[in-house]
């Protein structure tokens, strides 16, 4: 089936390049790639459960045009990334710990070590990038997080959630790719998907765990959500030590699939970030 008709901002950009990355138990991870004309930072972004890096190529190219270099890794089992051969779209538990080393390996592999390192997370990449900081600190100079995956709302009704998150791939949009791509396509969620993630949801939310990473983070959070709990994002601001927490009580779980009137708001909360907070120590990401 043919990609359906989309505005070109939602296609892959001129220039981006695609590549596997082995890891230690010899599974292929697909990641993607843009470079930045006059390169100033290397960005290495990950998204939530069940996405792909199609999803963000708007935002990879906006990020490239704010002279990111753009790197993006598709979590094992989803996207691109090698699936189990038996129901590959089937979710496994997650062993969270894994990814965010493997998140680890693919930024000390790939991203050059002369430029500053920004990670972005969103959902539950953001959550992975939290474990990732925390056992590697110094690896990355900052970090975006968008929504993430703290506070889960069970409520008691694990099937609810699943639909919720289930939901979010249809009203972005995502559906579009997985209609045209049905390799891409990930099930809603399974019982042991859900436990491994309330797991990693009360691992990241204990405060020894926040009060250790030391990572400049700018933490985004949705006044409209159904799957998180806005709360916990208030509370993990408080507790990271340099966090910068901004509020969108008009946004949805995602928003750099947002309309332009929440979603350049967003983008200029990052460029002030990147301004203010990195160029203490990285004066070359110093706005021109």
């Amino acid at each position: 089936m043919s990609v359906p008709a989309l505005p070109a901002r939602f296609l892959e950009p001129t220039g981006f390049v695609w590549g596997s990355l082995p890891t230690n138990d010899g599974t292929r991870l697909r990641w993607g790639h843009l470079p930045a004309q006059e390169p100033r930072a290397e960005c290495v972004m990950v998204g939530g459960f069940g996405e792909c890096i199609e999803k963000y190529f708007e935002t990879i190219g906006d990020l490239a045009a704010r002279g990111h270099s753009v790197w993006c890794l598709d979590w094992r089992g989803q996207g691109g990334s090698e699936r189990p051969r038996r129901l590959p779209s089937r979710p496994r538990p997650r062993h969270f710990d894994r990814d965010a080393s493997e998140l680890a390996s693919f930024a000390e592999k790939l991203t050059t070590a002369r430029r500053p390192r920004l990670l972005i997370g969103h959902s539950m990449g953001g959550a992975v990038a939290l474990l990732c900081l925390r056992r590697y600190p110094g690896l990355f100079d900052a970090a975006i997080l968008s929504a993430p995956m703290l506070g889960i709302r069970a409520g008691g009704l694990p099937p609810a959630l699943m639909r919720c998150i289930t939901g979010l791939a249809r009203v972005t949009g995502l559906g579009i790719w997985f209609s045209a791509h049905t390799a891409l396509r990930v099930d809603a969620p399974t019982w042991g998907w859900l436990d491994s993630a309330l797991r990693l949801a009360a691992q990241t939310a204990k405060k020894e765990f926040l009060a250790g990473i030391d990572t400049p983070i700018l933490l985004f959070s949705a006044g409209v959500e159904t799957f998180l709990c806005p709360e916990a994002h208030r509370r993990a601001a408080r507790l990271l030590p340099d966090c910068t927490l901004v509020e969108f009580p008009d946004s949805k779980h995602e928003p750099f699939l947002e309309r332009d009137t929440i979603r350049n708001p967003w983008f200029a909360a990052i460029d002030r970030f990147v301004a203010d907070r990195l160029a203490r120590t990285c004066p070359e990401l110093r706005q021109s």
